[in-house]
C-alpha cells in the first residue's frame, strides 16, 4: 500500500468537454503541503481565460 497524500485540481479546458485536471501528490504527512500548493495551482489556473 502507498502512503501518502494527493489532491485534483480542476482546470478549464478551453474547447472540449473532456474533463481536465492537474494532480498533485506528496508524501505521507504532508497535507498542509499538498493543499498549500494546490491553493496556489487553482489561483493561477483559475485567473486564466478560456
Amino acid at each position: 500500500m502507498v502512503d501518502g497524500c494527493a489532491i485534483s485540481v480542476p482546470i478549464r479546458d478551453g474547447g472540449t468537454d473532456a474533463p481536465v485536471g492537474l494532480v498533485i501528490a506528496g508524501p505521507a504527512g504532508a497535507d498542509r503541503r499538498i493543499l498549500a500548493i494546490a491553493a496556489a495551482a487553482e489561483a493561477v489556473v483559475s485567473s486564466v481565460p478560456a
